[in-house]
């Protein structure tokens, strides 16, 4: 986006550290000084002079501390001219994702656990909760292509299996080379 400021509010602090040692006494003035400001020229590192106490100061886009007030569930950031929003919030679409990813890394461990070649072909069979399950069958084109799978069943029980645990549930799995 070309405006930060349709998704956040930013807010500016003078920075004590910095400014401190030369205008300590009129660090008030100049943080009423810029939460006056056009937010805009100070996004854009505009030079900012402030009158204080019959005194200018001016303050260099270093000596301001950038805080952005929006929705809690954006997490922003800005450097060297560049803003960042990162959307926080998970959709149930990525939560299955992020449980098929576990799932894989399971797996994958368990195969280093049998001393299986990276290259072996392997048939999974699997017990979970209703949920991982759910995960599993909506990701398992791109399980089976991880894996080198050629198939990943959910079985009742898998008998002679590992229990895991994903996502604070436990889980069963059992891997068998295929030829």
């Amino acid at each position: 986006i070309d405006d930060e400021t349709v998704l956040v509010k930013p807010r500016f602090k003078p920075d004590g550290k910095k400014l401190g040692p030369r205008a300590g006494k009129h660090l008030k003035a100049i943080g009423a000084a810029l939460d006056a400001a056009d937010p805009r020229a100070i996004l854009a590192g505009q030079p900012f002079r402030v009158e204080a106490g019959g005194e200018t100061i001016d303050v260099a886009p270093e000596e301001i501390h950038i805080i952005y007030e929006g929705p809690s569930n954006l997490v922003c950031l800005a450097e060297g001219g560049v803003f960042m929003a990162l959307d926080t919030h998970l959709t149930p679409e990525l939560v299955q994702e992020g449980i098929a990813r576990d799932f894989n890394r399971l797996v994958q461990d368990q195969r280093k656990t049998l001393n299986l070649d990276i290259s072996d072909r392997i048939a999974v069979a699997y017990s979970a909760p209703p949920r991982i399950a759910e995960a599993v069958k909506a990701h398992e084109e791109y399980l089976r292509n991880e894996l080198l799978a050629d198939r990943i069943e959910l079985a009742q029980r898998s008998n002679g299996g590992a229990k895991l645990s994903l996502g604070g549930e436990e889980i069963t799995v059992a891997i068998e080379k295929t030829s």
